[in-house]
């Protein structure tokens, strides 16, 4: 008799077990939805170019989230090779504390910055500053690669607030 009741208790606690895991699975579920419809959606990736030299650039690159809490962003720029050439990317330690990728291609002119903090943020932030060299004295451009760059909220499951214009 002692055996069946230890079963019965055993059974009882697995179902309530489960019953918990289920309901924390269901929270964390809409939880992580109401976040995701609660974030405000940005287009707030801002290149600002200073000239230094006759021959250098220094592009800042900077984020303003707009009050939503980030904490990983993945930039994209694009530039003319015809015009200019990367020299070096100096990235914010503040912000960029995990970096995942930091790459000049001076063949395609394409730049990717792709990094994340500890410590999400949710006003406007240096990202990282890019020293570029005029190769002539024709007129150079920078752009945002709108369809691959990112902005992550720090929701729980990294929303991308980056709008795509």
């Amino acid at each position: 008799m002692n055996l069946e009741i230890l079963k019965n208790r055993s059974n009882k606690i697995l179902i309530l077990a489960i019953a918990i895991i289920f309901l924390l699975l269901i929270q964390l579920l809409i939880g992580s939805f109401v976040n995701a419809e609660n974030s405000n959606n940005t287009k707030a990736i801002f290149i600002n170019n200073q000239q230094i030299t006759n021959k250098e650039i220094l592009v800042n690159i900077k984020i303003n989230p707009q009050g939503n809490l980030i904490n990983a962003s993945g930039i994209y720029l694009n530039f003319s090779t015809s015009t200019m050439q990367a020299k070096s990317i100096k990235l914010n330690n503040d912000f960029c504390q995990f970096i995942i990728s930091e790459k000049i291609d001076n063949e395609l002119g394409q730049i990717e910055i792709l990094c994340g903090t500890a410590n999400p943020v949710n006003t406007e932030t240096n990202i990282a500053e890019i020293i570029f060299e005029k190769i002539n004295n024709k007129d150079f451009a920078i752009s945002i690669d709108n369809e691959k760059s990112q902005i992550l909220a720090h929701d729980g499951i990294g929303t991308n607030i980056f709008i795509n214009e």
